[in-house]
This record gives structure tokens, sequence and C-alpha cells, in this order.
């Protein structure tokens, strides 16, 4: 996702917006879009988008790491930490197998 990585928000959910439209079940468009929206400060939109991605599975550490980000703009700091944990335990299995 380009327009993410040059910081063009709207133009990067505008692509998720599309891509959800052709294959609604696509775990990654919901990630990327929650990154974009919880840059555009849709805070609330940004973490249903990112329990959908966590709910097809899309690269579940990422996703919760950039869920912990925006329960921390929301001054939810409990759940910003357990998603944190969360992410590392899955990182360490995963360099364990």
């Amino acid at each position: 996702m380009a327009h993410l990585a040059v910081a063009q928000y709207d133009d990067a959910l505008a692509d998720c917006e599309r891509a959800l439209a052709i294959d609604g079940r696509n775990g990654e468009s919901y990630r990327l879009r929650g990154i974009a929206r919880t840059a555009l400060g849709e805070l609330r939109q940004a973490l249903r988008d990112f329990g959908a991605a966590i709910h097809f599975d899309a690269d579940l550490a990422e996703t919760l790491r950039a869920r912990a980000d925006t329960y921390e703009r929301l001054g939810q700091f409990d759940k910003a930490r357990a998603d944190r944990e969360k992410a590392l335990r899955l990182d360490l299995t995963s360099t364990e197998n």
C-alpha cells in the first residue's frame, strides 16, 4: 500500500475500500485501513477494522501492535499493553519454530 508509505492516508483509505469491495474477507486490507484511519484520527473505526483483520488473521502480531497504538491514543493503556504482550508472545513463538 504505497499511499501509507508516503502518508497519503485518504488515498490509502480509498484503496482499501476498493480492495474490500472485491474481497470483504481480506484481513490485510482491514489492517491497512485501520492504520490509515488511525492516522486520520478515526480511532473507533480503526479499532473495528483491526478487529476484522484479527478475525481474518491478517499478520496477527502486526495487527495487534497497530491496534495497541490506537488504544494508546484513546487512553486505553491496559488494552494496549495486552495487545503488545500478545504480539510479543506471537513473535517469540514464530522465532522458536
